[in-house]
Formats: C-alpha cells, sequence, structure tokens
C-alpha cells in the first residue's frame, strides 16, 4: 500500500465523520482524511460544479459547532474566511504514525461547553431517548 500523500487535490477517497456526545458538554470532534477544493465542488477523480461544493458546505454548516477538529484544515479554515477566534482546535498530525498513538481529551472539560451543541443533538439524533425526530437523519 502507497501511504504517501501529494498529487491531485483530495485523496483518492474523502472520508468525513463527525461525532458528538449525548451527556455532558457533548463534545463534538470532526476527522476527515482530506480536504479538496470544497467551494468548487472538487475532488480527486470528481470534477464537480459549484453546486456540488455548496451542497457540501451547506451540509458542513448544519452540523453541530466543532471543538476538536482532526484532518487538513488549518489552512483551508483561514481561505474560507472563517474568524479565528471560532476555529476548532487544530492538532497536526503525521500520517501514518500519529493514527498509531491514542489521542485523549477530557470529555467535562469546561473549554467544550457550547449551548448550541444541544439543539444540534436533538436535530440529529432526535431526543436522546430512544426517540426519533422523524427527519431521517
Amino acid at each position: 500500500m502507497d501511504l504517501r500523500t501529494g498529487g491531485n487535490p483530495g485523496g483518492a477517497d474523502s472520508l468525513f465523520y463527525d461525532f458528538i456526545l449525548r451527556d455532558g458538554s457533548h463534545f463534538t470532534f470532526a476527522w476527515h482524511n482530506t480536504a479538496g477544493a470544497l467551494k468548487e465542488g472538487k475532488g480527486n477523480g470528481w470534477d464537480g460544479t459549484p453546486e456540488d461544493g455548496a451542497r457540501i458546505v451547506r451540509i458542513l454548516g448544519a452540523l453541530p459547532p466543532t471543538d476538536v477538529q482532526m484532518g487538513t484544515a488549518s489552512r483551508q479554515l483561514e481561505l474560507m474566511g472563517m474568524p479565528r477566534a471560532e476555529w476548532p482546535d487544530v492538532r497536526w498530525l503525521i500520517d501514518p504514525t500519529d493514527y498509531l498513538r491514542p489521542i485523549v481529551f477530557d470529555a467535562n472539560d469546561k473549554a467544550w461547553k457550547d449551548p448550541r451543541k444541544e439543539r444540534k443533538l436533538r436535530e440529529f439524533c432526535g431526543d436522546g431517548h430512544g426517540g426519533h425526530d422523524g427527519q431521517g437523519h
């Protein structure tokens, strides 16, 4: 397996995961393996359109505020015009060696408390007690 990074914009397959804890501070983190030309809808092997990019940006904008983002984004956030005060906690990871080390965060740290996350949790996950809001998320 060739684990080198380089070449075309974006990786061979773009993966994005967004996690939010139901309890406590509702700690959230996002992990992704690549950041391509989102606004343009372009990627490796995908010649998308600005409409594709707008759809992706809308989906990402609907997610809860992110506490920690793991992926290739610190420069991308600046290019997208996001104010630095709203940036998640960005940590540099070296692929593949850093993926072999545990990364631990205190999910109850008051730094992660954000009242906007409660509404997003209900929107995406229902009432959190086995009920569902019927939106198919």
